[in-house]
């Protein structure tokens, strides 16, 4: 079931609400020039993908989840409440705009589509969900307080990599990490382990220093009782503990949105004319010989095929 927001009601004023209307008027978020929007044909295998190419910025194949997503730069999985063809219907959008059009304005243009042509609207709120929990282990921290010069994150992989068992850890050196960067380098880092979001629960103050090592899931059953595991290694190594627990995380809550958009301008026809198809700069088709292995890639700017029937 959809929550909705409900209107509290009319203030009628005078010349105090002209002014606020003038001041977000001026603050409003940029939008893109003119948009098509329309559904994606079928496709077995939906693949979303998009990106800005010279003055058009194109969507191929976008759930609304997936729209939400890419415009506010959260996981899927963070977008809670809407119907459920929120995540299964699929829409193609092609707008125009600057070919400078900054990522963060495209974010921002992508935000005022939703909000403009399916009536979106969100309200932000926490929801317990599953979450690997950092908390300090309780014993004397065993990171080390970063100098009072380092005012930025950086962190290193060690060049000459000490082993376990015979295989090569990861092991990184950061420096200047408050408790929140600690989380997200974890949890990024060691992505194969931590398969849910991480949430920073530490209560560290300030900055700090630290290397750890762990073995790569890759290498864990070659590495055999050797093996570090990175959630051991974060408790012995920097005094954090992780564990897999429910716990509050921050989502939008979807409160109204459209089944379908609002209809195209009728200058789109104009404005965003179907692109010309596409052609190679150059070709050349030749017979392959008989032994031959059927093959095909795409890289540095070429297609090469062989042993392919037509």
């Amino acid at each position: 079931m959809i929550s909705r927001r409900l209107l509290s009601g009319f203030v009628l004023c005078g010349i105090s609400c002209f002014i606020s209307a003038a001041a977000s008027a001026q603050t409003a978020k940029p939008a893109f020039t003119i948009a098509d929007v329309h559904d994606s044909p079928h496709r077995n295998f939906p693949f979303p993908n998009g990106d800005l190419r010279g003055d058009r910025y194109n969507l191929n194949q976008f759930t609304i989840v997936d729209m939400i997503a890419k415009a506010y730069t959260v996981d899927p999985e963070m977008i809670q409440g809407g119907p459920s063809w929120l995540e299964m219907k699929r829409f193609d959008v092609v707008a125009k705009t600057d070919p400078r059009t900054s990522a963060d304005d495209l974010k921002l243009m992508l935000q005022s589509l939703l909000a403009d042509r399916f009536k979106l609207t969100m309200h932000k709120g926490d929801v317990p969900m599953p979450a690997y929990v950092i908390t300090d282990a309780g014993a004397k921290t065993k990171l080390k307080p970063a100098d009072d010069n380092e005012d930025q994150q950086d962190c290193k992989s060690s060049p000459t990599p000490e082993t376990a068992g015979g295989v090569p850890l990861i092991v990184i050196s950061c420096t200047g990490m408050t408790g929140d960067d600690i989380t997200k380098f974890m949890h990024d880092a060691a992505n194969s382990y931590f398969t849910k979001p991480a949430v920073n629960q530490t209560g560290l103050e300030g900055r700090w220093d630290f290397t750890v090592k762990w073995t790569g899931l890759s290498n864990r059953a070659k590495a055999g009782a050797d093996a570090i595991d990175p959630f051991v290694a974060m408790e012995k190594q920097l005094g954090l503990k992780v564990e897999l627990k429910t716990a509050p995380r921050s989502v939008w809550i979807v409160d109204n949105v459209a089944a379908e958009p609002t209809p195209n301008s009728p200058a789109v026809a104009k404005e965003l004319p179907p692109p010309p198809p596409a052609q190679f700069e150059v070709a050349t088709i030749k017979p392959a010989a008989p032994d031959e292995k059927q093959m095909g890639r795409i890289a540095n700017g070429q297609m090469a095929v062989t042993a392919m029937s037509l």
